[in-house]
C-alpha cells in the first residue's frame, strides 16, 4: 500500500506544493482510482480529485479538469464547488 499509494500520493502533494503542477496532477491522476486501499472517508479521497483539477487548471489543462470535474459532478451534483470549479474551466 505504502509503495502503490502512499508514496505517490506524497510526491504528488509535494509536486502541488513546490507549483509542478503538470506532474502533480499526473502523479494524483495515476493512483486515485486506487487510493481507497489507503482508508480515509470520501471526502478525504476527495481532495485528491480537487487537488488534480487545481492542479490541472494552474498548469492550464482545463480538458483534464473537466474530465475530472465531471465525473465528481455525477456522483455529486449538488455541489456547489464542483460547478464553480467548472466555470473555471470555460
Amino acid at each position: 500500500m505504502t509503495r502503490d499509494v502512499g508514496l505517490p500520493l506524497a510526491r504528488g502533494i509535494l509536486a502541488f506544493a513546490r507549483g509542478r503542477h503538470v506532474e502533480a496532477a499526473e502523479t494524483l491522476a495515476a493512483v486515485r482510482d486506487i487510493a481507497h486501499r489507503f482508508g480515509g472517508s470520501h471526502a478525504q479521497r476527495d481532495l485528491i480529485t480537487l487537488t488534480i483539477v487545481e492542479a490541472a487548471l494552474r498548469a492550464g489543462h482545463r480538458g483534464l479538469a473537466r474530465h475530472f470535474l465531471a465525473e465528481r459532478n455525477v456522483t455529486r451534483a449538488g455541489s456547489a464547488l464542483g460547478w464553480r470549479l467548472h466555470a473555471r474551466t470555460l
